[in-house]
């Protein structure tokens, strides 16, 4: 006697792996062409490992959809044969309205899937009204600018909110914006019932490093990502990943604590390290020594060029003077222990610095030597500048409009 079991074939089941197969093999075409440029399909084939046939059919769902266009044929210099006919992401295919909410201002901006940049104003962040009444007036002014554009509704892929502070990116809400507001806030529904446009909020760090995953050709899989200026922020990426924990947080180097008898915080804590390094505090500083065995070269620079400023601190910071130069070694010095201390729990294969401190040399050579000779296993090519720094307003929520709503979608 056989006893016979039955296998069960839950064809529902089947058919939901086989659509998320081919969002997967959509989603990575598109995100290989953001990356790289116009390729062949041969190329692109290799380059995921899909057959032929596969990334032809792709490439057919993607024209019909307007989001490839195709570039004149090419062939190898010598060579003999079937010429390549790359194709390329259409970047024109939609707009996209990135808003960049920041402590003094907020920037309003248009662009394409690239992330260029088109159109842009700016208003104040009016933290003295309900966060309500601002995202109205920023749904207004969002309103004008696509006016102005000629833009409507069917021409806008969604609208991007980035914002200081952690960020429950699932449901658009900001959790903590620190000096803006001091409570959650969900911007996607406010915003969305103002605008009628699908919305999707992130932190402005981790919209940063979304935006170096998607339009840069960046091969390590585990990054650690730090922005100094004006505060510090920081975040990691994990198995190609932007990683978040416990209550959507992300690595934030800027709050670890320092100073038990240090100065309270903008997160409410004391003694955070960004209580020691912000913009603001090193603008303090340097008021200090102004002060101090007057005359010096801050207080001359002061008065031929004015009080230091986010705007003009980098004209400070190549002055040459001793004290200046020791506090600038010593706060540095507390960067590169707390960067350290990240690098050593998370293992990344990349650091990507940004920030308009960074971009100070005399800064960022003090940081450097310091985290070379406190750790000799972190070596200079692990370090990456951000591509993204002169598009900080806008790059990080265009990038976040474009994950959510196109390649997480696989373009549909």
């Amino acid at each position: 006697m056989y006893i016979i079991f039955e296998k069960r074939c839950d064809m529902s089941h089947k058919g939901q792996n086989i659509e998320n197969v081919k969002i997967n093999n959509r989603a990575s075409t598109i995100r290989l062409l953001l990356s790289k440029g116009a390729m062949s399909r041969s190329d692109i084939a290799a380059e995921l490992h899909l057959t032929p046939a596969t990334v032809t059919t792709i490439c057919n769902e993607f024209f019909q959809r307007n989001l490839l266009v195709q570039r004149e044929e090419r062939s190898a210099p010598g060579k003999v044969g079937r010429k390549k006919c790359p194709v390329e992401f259409n970047y024109d295919y939609k707009r996209i309205l990135a808003i960049h909410i920041h402590t003094a201002q907020t920037n309003l901006s248009i662009c394409n899937v690239k992330g260029k940049l088109l159109d842009e104003t700016v208003l104040s962040t009016d933290s003295g009204i309900t966060p309500e009444c601002f995202l109205a007036q920023v749904a207004s002014c969002c309103a004008k600018l696509l006016w102005n554009n000629q833009l409507s509704g069917e021409d806008i892929l969604g609208v991007g909110v980035t914002i200081i502070g952690p960020v429950n990116h699932l449901e658009g809400i900001s959790l903590n914006a620190f000096s803006i507001w001091d409570h959650p806030v969900n911007i996607r529904e406010i915003l969305e019932k103002e605008l009628r446009l699908p919305v999707c909020v992130e932190s402005n760090v981790c919209s940063i490093v979304e935006a170096e995953l998607l339009y840069n050709d960046i091969v390590a899989k585990n990054i650690l990502a730090v922005n100094w200026g004006p505060g510090v922020g920081s975040a990691s990426i994990i198995d190609g990943k932007v990683f978040k924990g416990r209550g959507f947080q992300s690595a934030e180097l800027g709050h670890n604590f320092v100073d038990h008898s240090g100065q309270k915080c903008r997160c409410g804590k004391v003694g955070c390290l960004e209580t020691k390094l912000s913009v603001d505090a090193i603008i303090e500083k340097l008021l200090e020594l102004a002060r101090s065995h007057s005359p010096n070269p801050i207080s001359k620079k002061i008065e031929s060029a004015g009080a230091p400023t986010r705007e003009n601190i980098s004209d400070f910071l190549a002055l040459s003077y001793a004290p200046l130069d020791e506090f600038l070694s010593d706060i540095t010095y507390q960067l590169a222990v707390v960067v350290n201390n990240a690098v050593q729990i998370l293992a990344p294969d990349k650091i990507i610095l940004f920030g308009e401190l960074f971009s100070s040399q005399s800064l960022l050579i003090k940081f450097k030597n310091h985290i070379f000779s406190i750790n000799d296993s972190i070596s200079e090519d692990m370090f990456m500048n951000s591509l993204m720094e002169d598009r900080r307003n806008y790059i990080g929520a265009t990038s976040n409009v474009v994950k959510r709503f196109l390649v997480d979608t696989g373009g549909f």
